[in-house]
């Protein structure tokens, strides 16, 4: 109410809870009625194949990124999305969603090295002697114990969730201990502590690791998805559960 006064929206004006879904719902219907197919298993993920044309579009509220074999085709589609939103071509992608794309005629590789270096900033940590691996091999975390005081020296808890994304974005050598760590967040021991600051010294010595997919020498390589898994054997010391730990390759590097 404005000035006693009730007015009617008719616009998904930008900030309103529900524009988001009217954006999505907008976009997808453009790409729909382009001819775009949607992947079943990511919505934010179209694609279109047509003669020899490849078009992959994933879209990310209004950042959207397209990969095609085409470059004709690639600016006629952004022609088509600057007249229908204003949405414009940035050029070759060198950034997405905080993820920097470093690619070459034989390579892609993906980091986030700004973002790794603003984490060790705020906490503390830019300085750190750097670890040789994230978590001792050996290592061994328990639950607090019920007579124990939690340790709250440390923000444990916004630590763990700012190193997850790195973890499950271009970091997959962290995603071990992160797991491990992340059952604690409710209540945390020294010792959990002290493990988090060691994942942190090894981020301070490998700011730049990524994940690197290598294009096939020949165009007629067939690409193959790779699958490794491993487990322990009842090693959690509490219950005695085991851990399992996989991984998918795709032109050499992790995809999940």
């Amino acid at each position: 109410m404005v000035n006693g006064h009730v007015y009617i929206v008719l616009n998904a004006l930008y900030g309103l809870r529900q524009s988001g879904r009217e954006w999505n719902t907008e976009i997808n219907k453009w790409f729909t009625d382009h001819g775009y197919l949607r992947s079943l298993t990511e919505p934010c993920l179209y694609y279109r194949f047509e003669g020899e044309t490849i078009v992959y579009v994933l879209v990310y509220v209004d950042d959207i990124l397209v990969a095609t074999n085409n470059e004709e085709f690639k600016t006629q589609l952004f022609q088509e999305l600057n007249d229908a939103y204003g949405i414009k071509d940035q050029g070759l992608l060198t950034s997405y969603l905080g993820v920097e794309v470093d690619q070459t005629p034989e390579a892609i590789t993906i980091r986030q090295g700004k973002y790794a270096r603003e984490i060790l900033a705020k906490l503390g940590y830019e300085q750190a002697h750097s670890v040789g691996n994230p978590m001792e091999v050996n290592a061994r975390l328990a639950p607090l114990g019920s007579d124990e005081d939690a340790d709250t020296s440390f923000p444990y808890r916004e630590a763990v969730g700012m190193l997850m994304y790195l973890a499950t974005s271009t970091r997959p050598d962290l995603a071990f201990a992160l797991g491990q760590l992340s059952r604690f967040v409710a209540k945390t021991s020294s010792k959990h502590v002290g493990t988090l600051k060691r994942v942190l010294r090894y981020l301070a010595g490998t700011l730049d690791y990524g994940i690197t997919y290598k294009r096939a020498t020949k165009v007629s390589d067939e690409v193959v998805l790779n699958g490794y898994c491993d487990s322990d054997w009842a090693n959690d010391p509490e219950q005695r559960k085991s851990t399992t730990g996989f991984v998918f390759t795709l032109a050499g590097g992790a995809v999940a």
